[in-house]
């Protein structure tokens, strides 16, 4: 039985220079990835809105647009906080940018013209690092559904025997709300016919 193809992943790619656009658009195609263009970031924010892509790639010499306000707004957003964000730009970034841009959400930057290998493996890379991210949240919150709805009292204490988490029915043996309890050490939480 053969496998389904895979689908491509989708780039939504923001810029308005028409020499750039068409030029990174054909550099992705090549590998297959599906691009959706954006000329400003209300137009982005709507494709965002309506279908979620796989990743942002941003020119950050775009006008009207502020390539760090555009992160935030993106991070602020809550279906896109997690959405992987390229920064590409025809001029290089003094390191105060980049910094300023990284701190904001972004999640590298690229220098126009990029070799189309380059260009294409980083956005790979980007997505594989952010692929692992969501493994491990949906792990975690895997874990904690089970931590919260099992009938057992469990929590989590620090080596100095500090409380770091407590389930909900280790709050109920001991006779404390979450808040309380963490207050509290392992030693002043156990009641005295429990010693």
């Amino acid at each position: 039985m053969m496998n389904p193809p895979a689908k491509p992943l989708r780039i939504l790619y923001v810029g308005d220079n028409p020499k750039v656009r068409q030029a990174i658009v054909r550099a992705l195609a090549q590998p297959g990835f599906a691009v959706t263009e954006a000329e400003g970031a209300a137009e982005a924010f709507r494709n965002i809105e309506k279908d979620l892509p796989d990743l942002a790639l941003l020119d950050t010499d775009t006008s009207g647009v502020d390539a760090h306000e555009f992160c935030v707004g993106v991070r602020r957003h809550p279906g896109a906080a997690h959405l992987p964000i390229l920064f590409v730009s025809a001029a290089s970034q003094d390191a105060n940018s980049k910094a300023r841009g990284l701190n904001n959400g972004a999640d590298g930057y690229l220098t126009w013209p990029v070799n189309e290998a380059v260009l294409s493996t980083t956005i790979k890379s980007v997505l594989r690092v952010r692929q692992a991210e969501a493994r491990l949240r949906e792990s975690e919150e895997g874990f904690r559904t089970t931590f919260e709805e099992v009938s057992v009292g469990l929590g989590h204490l620090t080596l100095d025997g500090e409380w770091t988490w407590a389930n909900r029915r280790l709050c109920q043996i001991l006779g404390y709300n979450l808040e309380d309890l963490l207050q509290k050490s392992c030693l002043e939480a156990l009641r005295p016919e429990d010693q």
